[in-house]
């Protein structure tokens, strides 16, 4: 079945904005004009609004959703990210709902993550762990270039990510998108370098990422519950857990394979 792509952005975000054009002006793909690449299609769509709370995405009836976006960086350190989409917790100030997670898309992921790591600019190329909005059961991601103001007003930063995506999205698109496994990750900071380590190297696709601190709360409960989402939420189904094994003490890795096993998937340590 021919998959429909759908490339969105934003005008209010300079990131966004200047990944669009350069899509525009490299490929001719106009808004919304549908650009045919195999047996998919791929188009530039214009979000009115937050991205962060564009629940209506759902209903173009696209197949994969990719996000263009900035990223917002306290230590303003230049990036380019991806991600998946949900709140482990309950706080939904940046969208989506509370203890919820989006569809993932691991292998898109992936393709975005691998073209990020081949490109040729010198800057930090990572998946982030899940989080904020919008709520999707359509497969869904964003990919972001963060770092301070005049990272994120460069328009050659900003145009190679959107050449990256774009050239990902031909890729999935023909059905080449490739990978030797689906993953869940816990553990690990909201960078999680041995999840992306892993997956440029040995090609594990990583759908939901749960963060060291995400896993458990102050008042002694956690969030494993939510790795039964984590498992059913990915387009592709995840065949094993690979836990940051420095992330958690003896007692605490024992709480998550146990919650690992409730749900049937294996782990790995990393």
């Amino acid at each position: 079945m021919s998959p429909m792509i759908t490339i969105a952005y934003s005008e209010s975000d300079p990131v966004s904005l200047n990944a669009a054009q350069r899509i525009i002006s490299y490929h001719g793909l106009e808004e919304k004009g549908i650009g045919l690449h195999g047996s998919g299609r791929i188009e530039l769509r214009r979000v009115e609004g937050s991205m962060l709370r564009s629940e209506a995405a759902d209903g173009i009836g696209s197949d994969l959703i990719i996000f263009l976006s900035q990223h917002s960086s306290r230590a303003g350190v230049p990036s380019l990210t991806v991600h998946s989409l949900g709140n482990w917790g309950s706080d939904t100030k940046l969208g989506g709902k509370p203890h919820t997670l989006s569809t993932a898309a691991p292998s898109a992921m992936l393709a975005i993550l691998t073209r990020m790591s081949g490109s040729q600019i010198k800057t930090e190329k990572t998946y982030e762990a899940t989080h904020h909005g919008p709520q999707l059961s359509t497969p869904s991601l964003f990919a972001e270039v963060g770092g301070n103001e005049t990272i994120t007003k460069d328009s050659r930063m900003a145009g190679e990510m959107g050449l990256i995506v774009y050239g990902a999205a031909v890729q999935i698109a023909s059905h080449h998108a490739e990978y030797s496994r689906v993953a869940i990750g816990i553990g690990g900071s909201h960078y999680p370098s041995k999840f992306t380590q892993l997956a440029i190297g040995k090609g594990y696709a990583f759908g939901h990422i749960m963060p060291r601190h995400a896993v458990f709360n102050e008042d002694g409960t956690d969030n494993l519950g939510m790795l039964a989402q984590a498992q059913s939420r990915s387009a592709q189904r995840p065949d094993i857990a690979v836990i940051e094994w420095k992330s958690f003490n003896s007692q605490a890795r024992s709480r998550i394979i146990k919650a690992l096993g409730n749900i049937g998937i294996d782990h790995e340590r990393v």
